[in-house]
């Protein structure tokens, strides 16, 4: 398990394998004010495991999310979804 904390101490994301699965665990708040430094995490996330055949997301441990990390979630998706 590896654990990536943004710059704001109130996000959280952290990478666990099952199988060949990658599942990407989210907590905490994220939106705008973070926006950069969780994309980033996440980005550098799957450029390291860039041989996993499965990414999932998990948000059950957010409490918050904006519009724009809605929209960027999104993004994340249709790169990963890209890739295979």
């Amino acid at each position: 398990m590896n654990t990536i904390q943004d710059r704001n101490p109130s996000s959280h994301i952290v990478r666990t394998f099952d199988d060949s699965r990658l599942v990407i665990n989210l907590s905490g708040k994220f939106g705008l004010m973070n926006l950069s430094d969780f994309s980033a995490a996440i980005k550098k996330l799957l450029k390291t495991e860039a041989d996993t055949d499965r990414v999932d997301f998990d948000f059950s441990g957010v409490s918050y999310i904006d519009s724009a990390a809605a929209l960027a979630m999104v993004s994340l998706q249709k790169e990963c979804a890209a890739r295979n």
